[in-house]
């Protein structure tokens, strides 16, 4: 609906539980400001550019776990209650399914506003298929 859309029909977070607490990530210009500022590159010899999403998702692509903690944690700025990286290190250590998890999260950024286009464009160009579409592999 555009410029229509009621506050209700906004993005609803990711939610993970976490020793047996609900936490919301979300992909908004808090957790925008956030990841990016974690690198910066020269656009010219006066001007940098904050790109540190791109870096983290293409990190994340290639199954860096260092990523997929930095990404939670900047989706998790501004939320209440703040998970403790101790907290969430432990849970990606522990998480049953570490490919739906990443799946899950490379899905979220890939339909936020905030992040859409540069994950989508980065999914695409990698061929990045979710787990569950994946063909099974014999043994």
């Amino acid at each position: 609906m555009g410029s229509e859309m009621c506050i209700r029909d906004r993005m609803k977070p990711l939610q993970l539980e976490i020793n047996e607490t609900l936490y919301d990530f979300t992909a908004d210009f808090a957790f925008l400001r956030e990841i990016n500022k974690g690198v910066k590159v020269s656009v010219d010899e006066n001007v940098k550019k904050d790109v540190g999403l791109s870096y983290q998702v293409s990190f994340m692509l290639a199954g860096d776990m260092e990523a997929l903690v930095t990404v939670l944690m900047a989706m998790n700025a501004g939320q209440k209650p703040r998970v403790k990286k101790e907290d969430l290190e432990k849970y990606i250590v522990d998480v049953e399914d570490i490919e739906a998890l990443v799946d899950s999260v490379l899905d979220f950024l890939s339909t936020a506003n905030v992040s859409h286009t540069i994950v989508s464009k980065m999914l695409l160009e990698t061929g990045y298929i979710p787990m569950k579409n994946r063909a099974p592999q014999e043994a």
